[in-house]
């Protein structure tokens, strides 16, 4: 358990410090405006690849272990190319983006819809390492391609990182090939007779999950759109500045929680997932606790330093999110038993009170207070989030989300054991 989760942890670390590379050189070279329109462009693709996922990695990690079959890896794939295609019809036809930028859009949608179908099969082998380190390829390839086209080209625009975003998902579905050989090698042919009864199947579980997902992606990128409407381009690009560090504290959380779905959804004793849940909420809740603590002794002057003069104000934004950032991170935990015990509609039920607290608490707060009031209505729908989830998880569980008591009494058990062994 301990290395799985290790070198998951290092991975998403790794990519944590690209992505903060990222945002630093096009903090320098396109200034506040231009990281807001990056920002509205890479939530824009997640939004996408929650639709793409609607018959995606969920419904194959949970329907594939229980019925080898290859019916399942090409309905997902199908999906891809299909929704690949309204995306692009979306965008282009409701004026969101140009023609050009709208076609990457939908490339790039395609390529990360298709390289994830591929690469599930490492999750559902429990090749947790493996699945991660070929993750990995796409930041990775990104950043070298942002340098190598502000080094040859002599300067940076917004398109130039649309293209090079492009690019490192091409290098990450060549080497996702493998994954889909692996589909075809280790299951069952095509089956004519149950196509249909395996398409009802992948929807009606990835349905509520992607709607939950794509529900949530909205309240957490919703607020974006609402400044940029409500405020201006230049505060969406220092209010998702201040997103992104403080969610880059959920790799710990997304590290352990990766590992506990690959276990989740290879078992069906509730006896079982209650002790599982026991002992990874245990290590969540104190890592992220410390992870947020030393966030908050960062300088403010160091935010400025490397991102620029436009972005003075970062370091208010970033403690003022730092309660949505724990909450959320905590919740990861809970979101993934749900969706590996087949609830997916408690996710999505979750998803909706985050995203209705969001929308209405940020269309009242960021006409008033801006960023701020965007950062409050985070903070407001993450603890809505939080309720729902703590119900349904001492109805199905009998534990609370967090339970201090719980928390006091792991501890207890860690001393009582290293007594005895003295």
């Amino acid at each position: 358990m301990l290395k799985k989760i290790s070198a998951t942890f290092l991975t998403k670390v790794l990519t944590a410090f690209i992505n903060l590379g990222v945002a630093i050189l096009l903090s320098r070279w396109l200034g506040a405006e231009g990281k807001g329109f990056q920002s509205l462009f890479i939530a824009g693709l997640g939004l996408s690849t929650a639709i793409t996922g609607v018959f995606g990695i969920i419904s194959l990690t949970y329907l594939v272990p229980k019925r080898p079959s290859v019916n399942y890896f090409f309905i997902a794939n199908g999906w891809a190319l299909v929704a690949s295609s309204l995306v692009f019809l979306v965008v282009y036809q409701g004026q969101f983006l140009s023609l050009e930028n709208s076609l990457w859009l939908s490339f790039s949608t395609l390529l990360s819809a298709l390289a994830t179908n591929n690469l599930s099969i490492y999750l559902i082998k429990e090749r947790i390492t493996r699945y991660n380190l070929l993750l990995f390829v796409q930041p990775l390839f990104n950043i070298l391609l942002i340098a190598a086209f502000y080094h040859w080209g002599g300067e940076f625009t917004v398109e130039s990182y649309i293209h090079t975003l492009s690019i490192s998902y091409l290098a990450l579905f060549i080497l996702s090939l493998h994954g889909a050989k692996c589909y075809l090698k280790g299951m069952q042919g095509i089956d004519k007779s149950t196509f249909w009864k395996d398409v009802k199947a992948m929807f009606r579980y990835g349905f509520l999950n992607q709607t939950g997902t794509f529900i949530q992606l909205l309240s957490f990128r919703g607020s974006y759109y609402l400044l940029e409407r409500l405020g201006s381009l230049q505060e969406v690009g220092i209010f998702s500045n201040a997103v992104s560090i403080t969610e880059a504290i959920w790799i710990i959380n997304r590290s352990l929680s990766l590992v506990f779905y690959s276990r989740i959804i290879n078992s069906t004793s509730t006896r079982y997932h209650q002790k599982l849940y026991q002992r990874y909420v245990f290590f969540a809740f104190w890592s992220q606790t410390a992870a947020l603590l030393a966030l908050v002794l960062v300088p403010a002057q160091l935010y400025t330093f490397f991102f620029g003069a436009e972005f003075s104000g970062l370091k208010h934004y970033i403690v003022l999110m730092l309660p949505a950032s724990f909450l959320f991170g905590q919740s990861l935990l809970s979101s993934h038993y749900f969706s590996g015990t087949g609830r997916h509609q408690i996710n999505l039920w979750g998803s909706m009170a985050n995203l209705f607290i969001v929308l209405v608490g940020g269309w009242f707060l960021i006409g008033v207070w801006g960023a701020t009031g965007a950062a409050l209505a985070t903070n407001f729908g993450y603890l809505a989030l939080v309720v729902v989830q703590h119900h349904y998880l001492k109805k199905h569980l009998s534990l609370p989300l967090w339970s201090g008591l719980l928390q006091m009494e792991m501890i207890k058990r860690l001393l009582y054991r290293s007594r005895h062994k003295e």
